[in-house]
């Protein structure tokens, strides 16, 4: 999403996806316009193929995160016919 229009919501959309990425995508994606979502709002759509420096690269055990079970706030309050059953 964008608040930006034109060509500045494309690079708006962009250098968001670098920065999550940590690798530069230029020249190496494609930025479409899905939908106007409110008036001043662009639901825009990030076409890209992974760098290799991301898809190679080595996962460090402070990056990876194991999650056992998912974290649900909600389970102390839900009704038991509604808790996830375990065996």
């Amino acid at each position: 999403f964008s608040k930006e229009t034109g060509d500045a919501a494309t690079r708006d959309v962009q250098e968001r996806t670098e920065s999550v990425l940590g690798a530069s995508l230029e020249g190496r994606c494609n930025v479409h316009l899905v939908r106007t979502v409110a008036p001043n709002k662009l639901m825009l759509c990030v076409r890209f193929q992974v760098p290799d420096e991301i898809a190679w690269a080595a996962v460090s055990t402070a990056d990876a995160a194991v999650v056992d079970e998912p974290h649900r706030p909600d389970a102390d309050t839900e009704p038991e016919s509604k808790r996830t059953k375990t065996l």
